[in-house]
């Protein structure tokens, strides 16, 4: 299968673990002063009435667009609220999908007006992983058949636009439109102990709490898509040939924000 054969040639070990190798642990503050249209100096995303601040404070009532989120969860009472009420902000909870694994699973009160679907929980064992990123595949490519563009991510990653652009991140994703898939630029959010002891909350934005972070490649995803593809495991690569990488789109992955909650 081509696509398959794609998604080979592009995930090459070797050059994942050397491109790991080079991951090092910056200071966000550091790199807010060499970016300075990323972040504001307080680690808060700079308010535009487009842009969006790591909250769960829903804005306003959104118009209908060609656009979609999706996600799939288990049990998430942290980081679902958080994903929804940040693409709240921008679309009717309606354009937002979360399929649910498992009917037992327990959903936070903000995915009410969501787009719900309850899939029957697989116990995971081999190839469990990649029939489900098949089936992920395959649901992005069914929301392509009436949405413009179709946003996948995991639920612990979410996207923002660079508040200083003069495009918001709507404007940013539509794009896509025109070039077929976005890769946004990865940052992983981390939890440095010594200097910020304190939990992480979620009804507090997430940059005044985490000042710290670090490049990972591999979170460059072809997540945001106009064009039917095929994901690799993770969603990491895809068998799209063109790799879009914008400079103006963040994708924060919010997994290690937190120590206490990475173990548990």
């Amino acid at each position: 299968m081509a696509g398959g054969e794609n998604i080979r040639q592009n995930h090459d070990p070797a050059r994942h673990r050397r491109g790991l190798a080079r991951v090092n642990l910056f200071d966000l503050t550091h790199y807010l002063q060499h970016n300075p249209r990323s972040l504001t100096p307080g680690g808060r995303l700079n308010p535009m009435p487009d842009q969006q601040d790591l909250t769960l404070t829903a804005m306003g009532n959104p118009q209908p667009c060609g656009t979609a989120f999706a996600t799939m969860v288990g049990d998430e009472p942290f980081f679902l609220p958080i994903w929804i009420n940040h693409y709240a902000r921008f679309l009717p909870k309606s354009q937002l999908f979360i399929l649910v694994d498992g009917a037992q699973r327990v959903l936070p009160p903000e995915a009410q007006g969501c787009q719900i679907l309850t899939l029957p929980h697989v116990v995971p064992g081999p190839g469990w992983d990649r029939m489900r990123w098949q089936m992920i595949t395959d649901f992005t490519r069914l929301l392509l058949g009436r949405f413009d563009v179709v946003v996948f991510n995991d639920v612990d990653e979410i996207i923002v636009a660079d508040p200083d652009c003069g495009t918001g991140l709507l404007g940013l994703i539509g794009r896509a439109r025109e070039v077929g898939v976005i890769s946004p630029f990865a940052i992983e959010v981390l939890h440095r102990l010594d200097l910020e002891p304190n939990a992480l909350h979620a009804n507090a934005p997430i940059l005044s709490q985490r000042g710290f972070g670090r490049i990972n490649a591999s979170y460059c995803k072809p997540c945001i898509t106009a064009r039917p593809i095929t994901f690799s495991l993770g969603g990491h690569y895809s068998n799209y040939p063109t790799l879009h990488l914008d400079p103006h789109l963040f994708l924060f992955h919010l997994r290690f924000a937190d120590h206490t909650m990475l173990l548990a």
